[in-house]
């Protein structure tokens, strides 16, 4: 039973020892949100091609819980989620008219969420889409990495 600890200690420890080697060498790994347009599924978009719009034509949406967008949300944007905590309808009327800016509506919504494949954002944007899109005459579009995207970029806090 000795034996088996001592080899199992001294193989966890090269192990270790490799690895902290290959951080040294190598850096840490490449966590950042890499985006491809040619990848991307239907009504999503690189956060590359939104920065190069002008800043006044589109609305970012934030469809994290409240808490967590007063915390770090991307300055102007607005909250729109499926919380069951929330009033919906009170979510409703501030989106339409932050949308609409007083006649001179946005072309795009940009809707963003914790991270990629967060269902929230694809679920906002369906109701944008559906409810609102056609009739104030914008364009609905997920962000491809979320928050994590708009982090590694330095929108965010």
């Amino acid at each position: 039973m000795k034996m088996f600890l001592m080899g199992s200690f001294g193989i966890v420890a090269l192990a270790s020892l490799g690895a902290l080697g290959t951080w040294k060498i190598v850096g840490p790994p490449d966590r950042s949100i890499t985006c491809s347009e040619d990848l991307l599924e239907a009504g999503q978009i690189c956060l590359s091609e939104v920065q190069g719009w002008d800043n006044q034509s589109y609305l970012w949406v934030d469809a994290r819980p409240r808490n967590i967008w007063k915390k770090n949300g991307v300055e102007g944007s607005i909250l729109f989620n499926d919380d069951v905590n929330e009033d919906y309808l009170a979510l409703e009327e501030t989106f339409m008219f932050a949308a609409s800016r007083e006649g001179d509506p946005y072309q795009t919504i940009v809707i963003y969420c914790s991270e990629e494949g967060c269902k929230s954002s694809e679920t906002i944007a369906s109701v944008l889409r559906e409810k609102f899109a056609e009739m104030m005459g914008f364009d609905v579009y997920v962000l491809h990495g979320g928050w994590k995207a708009l982090a590694d970029a330095g929108l965010v806090n």
